[in-house]
């Protein structure tokens, strides 16, 4: 996990997921984003937490046959919040 504090050109505010990786480890996915998410908090309390996917990166979770890109933040209690203007796929915790 690597955090920033940045406001994007999509007007993004808040703290945001620059990277994350899960290198397939025994931890859910979703347990180490909620880790981070505490250490972010520790930084930057209360702050708007947001990241990127990129659906052409990441292979989709179908959830009642429905694709999800993103499903390991959706797990953590994030929000799929729309698109970017080059199409990346918005989650937030706010």
């Amino acid at each position: 996990f690597a955090w920033r504090k940045f406001k994007s050109d999509d007007d993004q505010t808040g703290v945001n997921c620059a990277v994350f990786r899960n290198e397939h480890t025994d931890v859910p996915a979703s347990s180490l984003i909620r880790s981070a998410m505490e250490i972010a908090w520790e930084k930057w309390p209360g702050e708007r937490l947001y990241t990127y996917v990129n659906h052409r990166k990441v292979k989709p979770v179908m959830v009642r046959s429905v694709p999800v890109w993103g499903f390991c933040f959706m797990k953590a209690g994030w929000s799929y919040m729309g698109l970017t203007k080059g199409g990346l796929l918005i989650w937030a915790y706010a």
